[in-house]
């Protein structure tokens, strides 16, 4: 080649080196992207399968909240998260929660206090012992009137 060819085949690949590493890199980054976007995906598949109601919107907008004239009692509940294992999150709780009146659940952490406020809400079931409200169990029947009924600050802002 001429010299004047090879300056020039030179300034041309000077020109677009930067261009294929900028592609190299972002191929680098989409490479490890992707087994997280597949996690993501099978979460997303196995929430889907996990839904409670398929049409949620349309039956919450007809459900109306219940109306608790008691209270919310916990008898003997027991729950573990892991049916294999002896370990219980709750074991033998019986607590009374009446209407009109502010509840506070405080513990330690890793004591059940999320555990047994999804309980209250119907979020899990216990292994073991009831949850009453007004001194009826709670059902699939009342279970969106329940909610609906709920309001949840999380511990975590």
């Amino acid at each position: 080649a001429q010299p004047g060819q090879l300056l020039l085949i030179i300034l041309i690949f000077s020109r677009l080196w930067p261009r294929f590493t900028s592609i190299q890199s972002n191929l680098e980054q989409l490479a490890a992207s992707i087994p997280a976007f597949k996690s993501l995906i099978e979460l997303q598949e196995e929430c889907k399968t996990a839904k409670e109601l398929q049409d949620i919107e349309q039956c919450y907008k007809h459900v109306k909240p219940m109306s608790i004239r008691k209270g919310i009692e916990c008898r003997n509940v027991y729950f573990r998260y892991n049916e294999n294992e002896h370990v219980y999150a709750l074991q033998n709780i019986n607590v009374q929660i009446p209407t009109n009146r502010m509840t506070a659940i405080v513990g330690r952490s890793g004591a059940g206090k999320s555990t047994l406020i999804d309980i209250l809400m119907g979020l899990i079931q216990p292994e073991k012992g009831q949850v009453l409200i007004d001194d009826a169990t709670i059902t699939s029947d009342n279970l969106l009137a329940l909610r609906k009924s709920i309001s949840y600050v999380q511990q975590d802002p």
